[in-house]
């Protein structure tokens, strides 16, 4: 029985964030019938922060109609922590891909994740704060990106993906996330 309430337990917690989103919103919201060329914005509220290894945070996927040669893939993004969590000890990571490909700066070197990362306080001998922000802005230069995945930019749907989690590994708490896309020219 013990081992059964241990694993009902987090589904609920979940279900219960999850019921608790308080706000969702999309430059192109469902239907997008003309999928934007060059800028996307999305952003939810409350939204649950999974544990490390950061999955596609719920809402956090930004299509572009197609990437084009000599442009730049730029995606700036905040996740915070605030009234719905305040005080909870927690270390914020988020880090974006397009179309399954790491955005620049890669922290992990290549391997994928954790990118950065924000230690709120709580595990030490600080206190957990009761406001906790992170914030980011990477980049992808299509015609490289392009040469060493031959098909999957240019001329192809942009999906830019932000993917988070909870580095200490607790997760489940509400998080409020933002990510901007942009399709500049070099």
């Amino acid at each position: 029985m013990r081992r059964f309430a241990t694993a009902i337990l987090p589904a609920v917690v979940v279900v219960l964030f999850a019921a608790s989103v308080a706000s969702a919103a999309d430059s192109c919201p469902a239907p997008c019938t003309k999928v934007p060329s060059n800028s996307r914005y999305v952003s939810v509220g409350g939204t649950p922060l999974p544990p490390f290894p950061g999955a596609a945070l719920p809402g956090m996927v930004a299509t572009l109609k197609k990437g084009k040669p000599k442009r730049v893939v730029v995606v700036e993004a905040m996740m915070k922590t605030g009234v719905a969590s305040p005080g909870f000890p927690v270390t914020l990571n988020m880090f974006p891909d397009v179309n399954g490909v790491l955005m620049e700066p890669d922290a992990s070197g290549g391997v994928g994740g954790p990118g950065p990362l924000e230690d709120c306080g709580g595990f030490g001998i600080n206190p957990p704060a009761f406001s906790c922000t992170l914030t980011g802005t990477w980049w992808l230069d299509l015609d490289a990106a392009e040469a060493a995945n031959p098909g999957v930019f240019i001329n192809q749907p942009l999906a830019v993906t932000l993917r988070g989690g909870d580095f200490a590994g607790m997760g489940l708490i509400p998080v409020d996330v933002t990510m901007s896309v942009r399709l500049e020219k070099k």
